[in-house]
Protein backbone atom coordinates (compact mmCIF):
# COMPACT_ATOMS: atom_id res chain seq x y z
CA UNK A 1 0.00 0.00 0.00
CA UNK A 2 2.79 2.42 0.98
CA UNK A 3 4.84 1.70 -2.17
CA UNK A 4 1.80 1.90 -4.49
CA UNK A 5 0.97 5.31 -3.05
CA UNK A 6 4.52 6.58 -3.59
CA UNK A 7 4.54 5.22 -7.14
CA UNK A 8 1.32 7.15 -7.92
CA UNK A 9 2.92 10.26 -6.42
CA UNK A 10 5.97 9.88 -8.70
CA UNK A 11 3.76 9.47 -11.79
CA UNK A 12 1.66 12.48 -10.78
CA UNK A 13 4.79 14.57 -10.19
CA UNK A 14 6.22 13.49 -13.53
CA UNK A 15 2.99 14.52 -15.30
CA UNK A 16 3.15 17.91 -13.59
CA UNK A 17 6.79 18.28 -14.58
CA UNK A 18 6.01 17.37 -18.18
CA UNK A 19 3.24 19.97 -18.26
CA UNK A 20 5.60 22.60 -16.82
CA UNK A 21 8.28 21.66 -19.34
CA UNK A 22 5.90 22.07 -22.25
CA UNK A 23 4.79 25.50 -21.03
CA UNK A 24 8.38 26.72 -20.48
CA UNK A 25 9.98 24.85 -23.31
CA UNK A 26 12.46 23.19 -20.92
CA UNK A 27 12.55 19.52 -19.89
CA UNK A 28 12.57 19.53 -16.07
CA UNK A 29 10.72 16.24 -15.67
CA UNK A 30 13.82 14.14 -15.02
CA UNK A 31 15.00 16.57 -12.36
CA UNK A 32 11.64 16.53 -10.62
CA UNK A 33 11.41 12.75 -10.74
CA UNK A 34 14.96 12.22 -9.47
CA UNK A 35 14.38 14.53 -6.52
CA UNK A 36 11.09 13.00 -5.63
CA UNK A 37 12.51 9.48 -5.95
CA UNK A 38 15.34 10.37 -3.55
CA UNK A 39 12.87 11.70 -1.00
CA UNK A 40 10.72 8.59 -1.41
CA UNK A 41 13.70 6.30 -0.84
CA UNK A 42 14.61 8.25 2.27
CA UNK A 43 11.05 7.89 3.57
CA UNK A 44 11.13 4.16 2.87
CA UNK A 45 14.47 3.82 4.72
CA UNK A 46 13.15 5.74 7.72
CA UNK A 47 10.01 3.58 7.80
CA UNK A 48 12.07 0.38 7.54
CA UNK A 49 14.34 1.42 10.43
CA UNK A 50 11.32 2.41 12.52
CA UNK A 51 9.68 -0.98 11.96
CA UNK A 52 12.98 -2.79 12.60
CA UNK A 53 13.64 -1.11 15.94
CA UNK A 54 10.01 -1.52 16.99
CA UNK A 55 10.26 -5.27 16.35
CA UNK A 56 13.58 -5.43 18.21
CA UNK A 57 12.05 -3.66 21.21
CA UNK A 58 9.16 -6.15 21.27
CA UNK A 59 11.60 -9.08 21.14
CA UNK A 60 13.74 -7.53 23.89
CA UNK A 61 10.71 -6.94 26.15
CA UNK A 62 9.52 -10.54 25.65
CA UNK A 63 13.00 -11.88 26.45
CA UNK A 64 13.11 -9.80 29.64
CA UNK A 65 9.70 -11.15 30.68
CA UNK A 66 10.83 -14.74 30.12
CA UNK A 67 14.06 -14.13 32.03
CA UNK A 68 12.25 -12.56 35.00
CA UNK A 69 9.73 -15.43 35.08
CA UNK A 70 12.51 -18.02 35.08
CA UNK A 71 14.39 -16.18 37.84
CA UNK A 72 11.27 -15.97 40.01
CA UNK A 73 10.52 -19.65 39.45
CA UNK A 74 14.08 -20.60 40.34
CA UNK A 75 14.04 -18.41 43.46
CA UNK A 76 10.75 -19.90 44.65
CA UNK A 77 11.94 -23.45 44.05
CA UNK A 78 15.14 -22.76 46.01
CA UNK A 79 13.58 -20.97 48.97
CA UNK A 80 10.40 -23.00 49.41
CA UNK A 81 9.30 -26.57 49.11
CA UNK A 82 10.68 -30.05 49.58
CA UNK A 83 12.26 -32.31 47.00
CA UNK A 84 12.66 -36.07 46.78
CA UNK A 85 16.38 -36.74 46.38
CA UNK A 86 16.24 -40.51 46.35
CA UNK A 87 13.63 -43.24 46.28
CA UNK A 88 9.87 -42.87 45.97
CA UNK A 89 6.82 -42.13 48.12
CA UNK A 90 4.49 -44.31 46.06
CA UNK A 91 4.61 -47.03 48.72
CA UNK A 92 2.80 -44.71 51.15
CA UNK A 93 -0.39 -44.93 49.10
CA UNK A 94 -3.10 -46.63 51.10
CA UNK A 95 -1.48 -45.95 54.49
CA UNK A 96 -3.60 -44.21 57.10
CA UNK A 97 -0.90 -43.26 59.60
CA UNK A 98 2.79 -42.46 59.45
CA UNK A 99 4.93 -41.95 62.56
CA UNK A 100 7.15 -38.85 62.87
CA UNK A 101 10.46 -38.53 64.73
CA UNK A 102 12.93 -35.66 65.13
CA UNK A 103 16.66 -36.41 65.12
CA UNK A 104 18.88 -33.43 65.99
CA UNK A 105 22.00 -35.48 66.72
CA UNK A 106 23.85 -34.09 63.69
CA UNK A 107 22.49 -30.55 63.85
CA UNK A 108 25.21 -27.88 63.63
CA UNK A 109 24.84 -24.21 64.50
CA UNK A 110 26.11 -21.90 61.74
CA UNK A 111 29.20 -23.54 60.19
CA UNK A 112 30.76 -25.61 62.93
CA UNK A 113 29.39 -24.60 66.31
CA UNK A 114 27.45 -27.05 68.50
CA UNK A 115 23.66 -26.83 68.45
CA UNK A 116 23.72 -26.22 72.20
CA UNK A 117 25.17 -22.75 71.50
CA UNK A 118 21.98 -21.92 69.63
CA UNK A 119 19.79 -23.32 72.40
CA UNK A 120 21.63 -21.17 74.94
CA UNK A 121 20.57 -17.97 73.15
CA UNK A 122 17.11 -18.07 74.76
CA UNK A 123 14.99 -19.85 77.33
CA UNK A 124 13.56 -23.15 76.02
CA UNK A 125 10.93 -25.46 77.41
CA UNK A 126 12.13 -28.95 78.35
CA UNK A 127 10.08 -30.86 75.78
CA UNK A 128 10.57 -28.44 72.86
CA UNK A 129 11.28 -31.32 70.46
CA UNK A 130 7.97 -33.02 71.21
CA UNK A 131 6.07 -29.73 70.99
CA UNK A 132 7.83 -28.75 67.73
CA UNK A 133 6.74 -32.04 66.17
CA UNK A 134 3.13 -31.33 67.09
CA UNK A 135 3.24 -28.28 64.81
CA UNK A 136 4.81 -30.39 62.06
CA UNK A 137 2.02 -32.96 62.29
CA UNK A 138 -0.70 -30.33 62.34
CA UNK A 139 0.55 -28.65 59.15
CA UNK A 140 1.31 -31.97 57.44
CA UNK A 141 -2.16 -33.30 58.13
CA UNK A 142 -3.80 -30.15 56.78
CA UNK A 143 -2.32 -31.08 53.40
CA UNK A 144 -2.87 -34.87 53.45
CA UNK A 145 -6.28 -35.31 55.11
CA UNK A 146 -7.98 -35.63 51.70
CA UNK A 147 -5.76 -38.64 51.05
CA UNK A 148 -6.73 -40.07 54.48
CA UNK A 149 -3.10 -39.99 55.67
CA UNK A 150 -2.17 -38.62 59.10
CA UNK A 151 1.24 -37.96 60.63
CA UNK A 152 1.34 -39.06 64.27
CA UNK A 153 3.86 -38.92 67.10
CA UNK A 154 5.52 -42.01 68.56
CA UNK A 155 3.34 -41.66 71.63
CA UNK A 156 0.18 -42.06 69.58
CA UNK A 157 -1.82 -45.28 69.88
CA UNK A 158 -2.17 -45.24 66.10
CA UNK A 159 0.70 -46.56 64.05
CA UNK A 160 1.51 -47.44 60.48
CA UNK A 161 4.04 -49.35 58.42
CA UNK A 162 6.27 -46.34 57.74
CA UNK A 163 7.94 -43.59 59.71
CA UNK A 164 9.35 -40.16 58.92
CA UNK A 165 12.66 -39.21 60.51
CA UNK A 166 13.31 -35.45 60.31
CA UNK A 167 17.07 -34.84 60.45
CA UNK A 168 18.05 -31.15 60.31
CA UNK A 169 21.80 -30.71 59.80
CA UNK A 170 22.22 -26.93 59.90
CA UNK A 171 20.62 -24.03 61.77
CA UNK A 172 21.66 -20.43 61.17
CA UNK A 173 21.70 -17.42 63.47
CA UNK A 174 18.05 -16.58 62.77
CA UNK A 175 16.82 -20.09 63.54
CA UNK A 176 16.20 -21.24 59.95
CA UNK A 177 17.09 -24.86 59.28
CA UNK A 178 18.13 -27.10 56.40
CA UNK A 179 18.09 -30.85 56.47
CA UNK A 180 16.81 -34.11 55.13
CA UNK A 181 13.84 -36.33 55.84
CA UNK A 182 14.15 -40.10 55.68
CA UNK A 183 11.17 -42.38 55.18
CA UNK A 184 11.67 -45.88 56.57
CA UNK A 185 9.73 -49.10 56.56
CA UNK A 186 9.52 -49.73 60.30
CA UNK A 187 9.51 -53.49 59.99
CA UNK A 188 12.41 -53.98 57.56
CA UNK A 189 14.25 -50.69 58.35
CA UNK A 190 14.54 -50.16 54.62
CA UNK A 191 14.92 -46.51 53.64
CA UNK A 192 12.36 -45.89 50.91
CA UNK A 193 12.95 -42.17 50.31
CA UNK A 194 15.25 -39.25 51.10
CA UNK A 195 13.82 -35.74 50.93
CA UNK A 196 15.51 -32.35 51.28
CA UNK A 197 13.74 -29.57 53.17
CA UNK A 198 14.16 -26.04 54.54
CA UNK A 199 12.28 -24.07 57.17
CA UNK A 200 12.31 -20.44 58.26
CA UNK A 201 12.54 -19.83 62.01
CA UNK A 202 13.63 -17.47 64.77
CA UNK A 203 16.29 -17.63 67.45
CA UNK A 204 14.35 -17.03 70.66
CA UNK A 205 11.26 -19.25 70.52
CA UNK A 206 10.82 -21.28 73.67
CA UNK A 207 9.55 -24.09 71.41
CA UNK A 208 12.85 -24.06 69.57
CA UNK A 209 11.86 -25.40 66.14
CA UNK A 210 8.20 -24.41 66.13
CA UNK A 211 8.28 -22.25 62.97
CA UNK A 212 10.66 -24.41 60.90
CA UNK A 213 8.57 -27.49 61.71
CA UNK A 214 5.37 -25.72 60.70
CA UNK A 215 6.84 -24.82 57.31
CA UNK A 216 8.45 -28.24 56.84
CA UNK A 217 5.18 -29.95 57.74
CA UNK A 218 3.23 -27.94 55.19
CA UNK A 219 5.72 -28.48 52.36
CA UNK A 220 6.22 -32.18 53.07
CA UNK A 221 2.47 -32.64 53.36
CA UNK A 222 2.04 -31.16 49.88
CA UNK A 223 4.76 -33.45 48.55
CA UNK A 224 3.26 -36.59 50.13
CA UNK A 225 -0.24 -35.69 48.95
CA UNK A 226 0.97 -35.12 45.39
CA UNK A 227 2.80 -38.45 45.37
CA UNK A 228 -0.14 -40.36 46.82
CA UNK A 229 -2.66 -38.89 44.36
CA UNK A 230 -0.65 -39.84 41.23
Amino acid sequence: MFFAFEYRQIIRTKEQADEGSRSLGVDYSCLFCAGHLAVTRMQISIEWFRLFFTEMNIIRINMIRVFVTLCLSLTISIVYGAEVLEGSLSCIKGEKYITVKLDCSNLVYKKDRPFQDFLDKAQRIDDWEHESLKYFCRKFNEQTFKAHLSAVLETSKNSGTFEIVIAPFNINGSGSIKGEVYVFNKETREKVATISFKGEGDDNDEITLRDPMKEAGEELGKLFYKSIKK
